[in-house]
């Protein structure tokens, strides 16, 4: 109500008292009124049109998350994980030989499709960045993400729970899932401490609001039996506006050059507490909205673990095609390449990480700069796990 009530205020303050003052003939209060009509409309059209925009690329977003998702399924449907692991093969690309299983590539293909849609997610974060613009925005938001965002976790819950199925894995259903994930309990904290921020600040500008609206009617000095004709509401607001209107239709003549300049003064510490108000807004809308991205990344790691653990656990993975990969450890080791002074020990160490995420662009990118590689068994070795880049690598190799 805060923001409704500041807005109606500078309105009625700019528009209504100090506009009859000052306007010589009745003629140009009507050009003013239709000025402001106009530019409202033409404020809702744009408004409106922003809205369509938002919701088409929203659209989008979700046409393109069920392609993905139907994908996967056919994927699943056509190539399922060997209990022995598949081909095993070895791979000599300097003087350290390592190994995969050409079960790993069917690993690759459901983690991308989970890196996938963290990209749509992503996406539609950036698209809700912009739908607050008003402290009123930014409380309707919150539940807003709590309906979309949870809807759309228990989609790919439900995805997780059909590729399970594949496998001929039955007792495992969307609710289990939701149930179990940790980061869907981080979720309701994050939409929770949201709805709070954004109420809290709402009750911060009511209050304020409240002091600019007992201003005013002091100024005003509307008799209170006046001010309450015709109005069912305990609104400070309505009894106050109703009583500024009988003061501009009746009794404005009476003002003061003083009374104009305290409106004036209280005119302009609305419209700097709507603004205030609205900056903060957007501003705690994007940090409510950045804790949703993390928490989303977190639910699609944990989903995407859960899904993996399950098929280990049902024996429809091999567990020798995982077990040496680490993309944790990986991860620590190329931060620390850098820092290896010894040549000898520092190639070693980027084989080392090849075995432990060999789909990581970083990893490949240190192969080719520190490694005299044998080039032939290094590009085998990347088709027989699906490493899709190859050309980037290798221009003028492949």
């Amino acid at each position: 109500m805060a923001i409704i009530i500041l807005l109606i205020l500078g309105f009625i303050i700019f528009f209504g008292i100090i506009g009859k003052m000052y306007m010589k003939a009745s003629n140009k209060d009507e050009e003013e009124k239709t000025i402001i009509e106009k530019d409202n409309n033409e404020k809702k059209v744009n408004i409106q049109v922003k809205e369509d925009k938002f919701k088409i690329n929203l659209k989008d977003i979700e046409q393109k998350q069920d392609i993905q998702n139907n994908e996967i399924l056919q994927y699943s449907e056509n190539n399922k994980f060997n209990i022995n692991g598949g081909e095993l093969k070895k791979f000599k690309i300097t003087n350290i030989e390592i190994e995969f299983y050409s079960d790993i590539q069917i690993y690759k293909e459901l983690k991308d499709y989970f890196n996938k849609t963290k990209g749509n997610i992503n996406n539609i974060l950036k698209f809700y960045k912009g739908s607050v613009n008003t402290l009123v925005d930014g409380v309707k938001q919150i539940e807003e993400y709590n309906k979309y965002f949870y809807k759309y976790y228990k989609k790919i819950a439900e995805i997780v729970v059909k590729i399970l199925i594949k496998y001929d894995i039955y007792d495992i259903t969307v609710n289990d899932i939701m149930s179990k994930i940790i980061a869907i309990e981080e979720f309701n904290k994050v939409i929770k401490n949201g709805n709070e921020i954004q109420s809290n600040l709402q009750k911060e500008m009511d209050l304020l609001a409240q002091d600019i609206l007992n201003k005013a009617q002091t100024v005003i000095n509307t008799p209170s039996s006046n001010a309450s004709m015709g109005i069912i509401s305990n609104s400070p607001l309505q009894i106050l506006a109703f009583g500024i209107n009988e003061a501009i239709n009746s009794t404005y003549k009476k003002f003061t050059s003083t009374d104009v300049r305290i409106l004036q003064n209280l005119a302009q510490q609305t419209n700097n507490l709507v603004n205030q108000a609205n900056q903060t807004a957007i501003s705690n809308n994007e940090i409510i909205l950045n804790s949703i991205n993390a928490v989303t990344y977190k639910f699609i790691n944990e989903l995407f673990e859960y899904m993996i653990n399950i098929l280990l656990d049902n024996k429809k993975i091999c567990p020798r095609v995982l077990e040496k990969l680490d993309t944790e450890k990986s991860n620590k080791i190329i931060g620390n390449i850098k820092n290896i002074d010894n040549e000898e020990k520092k190639k070693e160490q980027i084989i080392n990480v090849l075995q432990l995420n060999p789909y990581s662009k970083d990893i490949h990118k240190e192969i080719i700069k520190y490694q005299e590689i044998d080039v032939d068994n290094y590009i085998e070795m990347l088709n027989f796990i699906g490493y899709k880049e190859i050309e980037t690598l290798l221009p003028n190799k492949v």
